[in-house]
């Protein structure tokens, strides 16, 4: 049985606790994405449909994209961007950052170009971006080109967006992404894209959207592309690149701390009443 003195300071250590461990629970999904994706690739039609969620609170989004065929000389780690166009409207807004939700909650349309360096080809992509309701997006997107460079890609680096007003309902934006080689080598292509709101709403100052790209694969077999990443926006000038950090790790030194609280005011405690009884038997 647990002496009345050591109650409270357990009432005090689980009051402590509990905020800790909600705000580890909180991260859970809250926009759900389904994504088709059609279009020409080295000559080869495609298909793809994805599925994956946002979590809005961290700037974080998780899809799983599924092709129809094996597209010839290419690889999806070519082209981060197939997740990218979720991220303008639910990226962690910082430092007075402003996500693209704040400006067209209904949508928008998504129109943009990758170069390949080295006369290696290009891309180009045209999507819709809907919300079908608060806890629903939808991405409709045509992606062709051609790609004649190597495809032996194994790391995607960070990568920013620099998005500048282009007057009412429109933003440009500009990027470089760099994938890895199994050499170590690098493959830089510069991205340009326009985005038309469904709204008149005009962005206020330019900003860099900042995307890692936590987690990520590719199975062949499968023909199944999976990406984990995380996106924040913010003025230019300030900030960078954010790395996802697990909350869980953080409280461990915590719950540590109130084991170890608990256990050495139990020990006490009985060290308290063994005393007090030796006295009374003498």
């Amino acid at each position: 049985m647990i002496s009345k003195p050591i109650i409270p300071l357990l009432l005090l250590i689980f009051t402590f606790l509990t905020p800790l461990v909600r705000n580890v629970e909180a991260e859970s999904p809250s926009i759900t994405v389904s994504s088709s994706i059609t279009g020409t690739i080295n000559g080869v039609s495609y298909t793809a449909t994805g599925s994956g969620y946002i979590n809005s609170g961290e700037g974080e989004g998780f899809l799983t994209i599924v092709f129809s065929t094996l597209i010839p000389n290419y690889h999806p780690f070519l082209s981060p961007t197939w997740h990218c166009k979720h991220h303008p409207p639910f990226a962690l807004e910082l430092n007075g950052g402003i996500n693209l939700f704040q400006l067209t909650p209904e949508g928008y349309d998504y129109y943009g170009t990758k170069v390949y360096p080295n006369g290696w080809g290009q891309i180009t992509t045209s999507t819709q971006i809907r919300m079908t309701d608060a806890t629903h997006m939808t991405s409709n997107d045509i992606r062709s080109g051609v790609y004649t460079g190597p495809i032996d890609i194994v790391q995607i680096l960070p990568y920013s967006y620099i998005m500048s007003p282009a007057g009412a309902g429109k933003v440009s934006m500009t990027s470089t992404e760099i994938v890895i080689r199994s050499d170590g080598s690098k493959i830089e292509s510069s991205v340009n894209t326009e985005i038309f709101f469904l709204s008149t709403a005009t962005l206020p100052f330019e900003q860099r959207l900042s995307i890692t790209t936590i987690d990520y694969s590719w199975t062949p077999e499968t023909l199944t592309y999976y990406l984990h990443t995380k996106a924040t926006i913010e003025p230019v000038g300030v900030g960078g690149i954010v790395v996802s950090v697990d909350k869980s790790s953080l409280l461990a030194p915590y719950i540590g701390l109130a084991a170890t609280m608990i256990v050495a005011t139990v020990a006490a405690a009985i060290c308290v009443k063994r005393v007090k009884r030796r006295e009374e038997k003498q």
